[in-house]
């Protein structure tokens, strides 16, 4: 995939993760629920990881090989976002 349609796939994950309900369980881990507080997900900020498919379908070997960190999905975003506002 070339860097552009790289680039328009992450702003649409961002534009996403305003949707995504998370919650910490520690500084760098979170899980991902849904409107009635049941688990989705379970992911972490560092090292960068989501058990959801669109992170496990975006980090194929061939990704990996080829890009510096793992591709982000909206869980990590949102995950990020909420670290950062809570820092500032």
């Amino acid at each position: 995939m070339d860097a552009g349609k790289e680039t328009i796939f992450e702003e649409r994950r961002k534009a996403r993760a305003d949707t995504v309900k998370i919650q910490f369980v520690t500084p760098t881990q979170f899980n991902v629920v849904d409107d009635d507080g049941n688990l989705k997900y379970v992911g972490c900020v560092d090292p960068v990881d989501c058990t959801c498919h669109s992170f496990i379908n975006m980090n194929t070997p061939t990704y990996e090989k080829t890009h510096p960190e793992p591709a982000k999905c909206k869980h990590i975003y949102k995950a990020e976002y909420i670290l950062e506002v809570s820092v500032n």
